[in-house]
C-alpha cells in the first residue's frame, strides 16, 4: 500500500503478516495494512501545515474585523 499523502510505498515494520499472527483477536494482514495508510512524518507534516493555514486564515479573519 502506498501512503495517501505522498504516494510512496510504506513498509510496517513488524510487517502485517506478523502482526496477524501474534494477534490474539484473529485480525489478519489486510486489516494491519489498512489501518497504516500514511507515513506518521507525512501525516505530521501535514498536520502542522493544515494548522498554519487554519490559524493565517483565522489572524487574517480577525485583523480584518
Amino acid at each position: 500500500m502506498n501512503c495517501t499523502i505522498c504516494h510512496k510505498p510504506i513498509a510496517l515494520t513488524p510487517s502485517a503478516q506478523e502482526r496477524a499472527r501474534k494477534d490474539v483477536c484473529g485480525n489478519t494482514a489486510a486489516f494491519y495494512t489498512s489501518r497504516f495508510t500514511e507515513h506518521a512524518d507525512c501525516q505530521l507534516a501535514k498536520r502542522a501545515a493544515d494548522t498554519s493555514r487554519l490559524i493565517e486564515t483565522h489572524y487574517r479573519r480577525g485583523a480584518d474585523e
